[in-house]
Order: C-alpha cells, then sequence, then structure tokens
C-alpha cells in the first residue's frame, strides 16, 4: 500500500525540529570556539600571529557552520511544506488529530484521550487519512 504524501512528509516533522535544534547549537557551540577571547573571527587579523595550520582550522569550521546553516534552511522549508497541509486542513480537530498521530507520534489511545474522542472514531481517521490521497480531502 502507498503511504499518503502529506502523511510521509508529516511523519518527518518531528525529526527535522530535533535536528534544527541541534544544528542551531553545534552553531553556537562553534561560535564560542571562533570568537575565543571575545573577539569575532571576522575582526581577526590575518597574517602575523597565528600559523598556516590555525588558519586552515579556522576555514573549515565556517565552512562547516555554512553547511549547517545550509541544511537548516532546507530542514525549514521541509517543515513549512508540513505546516501549510496541516493548515489546509478545515476541521480544527481532524488537523489536531494528523498533528498527534503524524507529527508528535502518539498512539491512537493517546490521542483518543487528547482529542476526547473515542479510540475507533480516531482509528478510523486515520485509515481514512492513509487511503486519500491527500489530507486536504475531507
Amino acid at each position: 500500500m502507498t503511504v499518503n504524501n502529506d502523511i510521509r512528509i508529516l511523519r518527518g516533522c518531528k525529526m527535522l525540529y530535533q535536528e534544527i535544534d541541534y544544528l542551531n547549537n553545534k552553531i553556537k557551540q562553534e561560535q564560542v570556539l571562533l570568537t575565543g577571547r571575545g573577539v569575532p573571527i571576522s575582526d581577526m587579523p590575518r597574517g602575523g600571529g597565528a600559523g598556516k595550520d590555525t588558519y586552515d582550522e579556522l576555514d573549515a569550521i565556517l565552512q562547516l557552520r555554512d553547511e549547517r546553516r545550509r541544511k537548516i534552511l532546507d530542514y525549514v522549508d521541509q517543515t513549512i511544506k508540513a505546516e501549510r497541509i496541516l493548515a489546509g486542513v478545515a476541521d480544527p480537530l481532524l488537523r489536531m488529530t494528523y498533528r498527534l498521530l503524524y507529527v508528535e507520534k502518539m498512539p491512537v489511545w493517546k490521542v483518543a484521550r487528547e482529542v476526547n474522542m473515542s479510540q475507533s472514531s480516531i482509528e478510523r481517521r486515520k485509515a481514512d487519512a492513509e487511503m486519500a490521497n491527500s489530507l486536504l480531502v475531507n
């Protein structure tokens, strides 16, 4: 059975949020490393005091930081797609159900308790969503 593409996008969303947090933390750690004694790396003089290896290491860190920033932008684009999918679901209760099932990855029984519905109703909604081509078809 083919999984609804909207559901596939939503299922990856939580991991993307976690990866964005991880990458942002790594960038912050690198910034502390780069600033050393409080002098931003862009203000540090080139040549004279530091050896070639130091500059190569700093360049490598800057390249890694740039790559992490590119990844963050890509991940943010993907999470925006997921949020647009959810925003397109007209029924607020159904939207919350999809968010809990697919983004938060809650089990059906817990979703049922959160949205104050029976477990069988949630299972029906989940089955309907997985058989549809899009979550926007309510």
